[in-house]
């Protein structure tokens, strides 16, 4: 499991981090999530590997706060699968609730495919379970779908996640700039918040923080980073919050 910081745009601080899953095979090498996820959706090993997420999740961050490791939030990729079943959202409190950390700690990511392919079905009141314990939901991939915008309204949102697609060339295409401001403007006048994935530069960051985006993720600040990593760079920059790791 490795975890790809989270730095609040106004600060340069960390304020969180997103879990990503790994397979390190044996003769292959890291085999990256884009390669064995549709397999896992496949074959309905999502469901158990979706599991084992939560649950390592849950156990390193009650791990960091006896360490008094300041890790404020933990984003989780949850699958429609898991979302749709009444049994796997069961098990999924199970988990959490056998910890004593507050439900603001976790945020579930939900792409905007799944959020539309479950939207009418009984996953909405998955989704309301969740928000009203006190788990944040975000939408990850935000406008890289064929969605209506009227689900933003009903969903218990709090968070557009603005796809890496529109700003790896933010800079040099002007359609890109303004597909990023918009979704910026929509997130402020429904009060939700933006975190804009794949930042690698100076000038993307300056464009973001002239736009208003509340958070950022990418390697300009740090590469997905191990659980000791990541509970270092937490320290480091506790220290020194203008500090960046390569």
């Amino acid at each position: 499991m490795l975890y790809q910081p989270k730095i609040d745009l106004a600060t340069e601080t960390l304020v969180g981090c997103e879990a990503l899953v790994r397979w390190q095979d044996s003769t292959k090498g890291v085999i990256p999530p884009d390669k064995f996820i549709p397999m896992a959706e496949e074959t309905g090993c999502i469901i158990s590997i979706g599991l084992w997420v939560i649950q390592t999740v849950s156990a390193q961050i009650v791990d960091w706060r006896k360490r008094n490791i300041n890790i404020p939030q933990v984003a989780i990729n949850l699958s429609g699968s898991k979302l749709a079943s009444s049994a796997s959202l069961k098990s999924i409190f199970d988990i959490l609730e056998k910890n004593l950390f507050p439900p603001s700690m976790i945020e579930f990511e939900l792409t905007e495919s799944v959020i539309m392919g479950y939207h009418s079905s009984g996953a909405f009141q998955s989704l309301l379970k969740l928000n009203e314990s006190g788990y944040n939901i975000s939408i990850d991939d935000f406008g890289t779908g064929y969605s209506s915008l009227s689900y933003l309204k009903h969903l218990p949102i709090d968070t557009l996640k603005i796809d890496r697609s529109f700003i790896i060339d933010v800079i040099e295409r002007e359609d890109g700039r303004a597909i990023v401001k918009a979704i910026i403007a929509l997130a402020n006048c429904l009060e939700l918040k933006t975190i804009a994935e794949g930042v690698e530069t100076q000038l993307q960051l300056d464009f973001l923080k002239a736009c208003g985006c509340d958070q950022v993720q990418g390697y300009y600040f740090a590469k997905p980073l191990s659980a000791k990593d990541i509970a270092a760079f937490s320290e480091q920059q506790s220290n020194n919050p203008l500090l960046m790791l390569s």
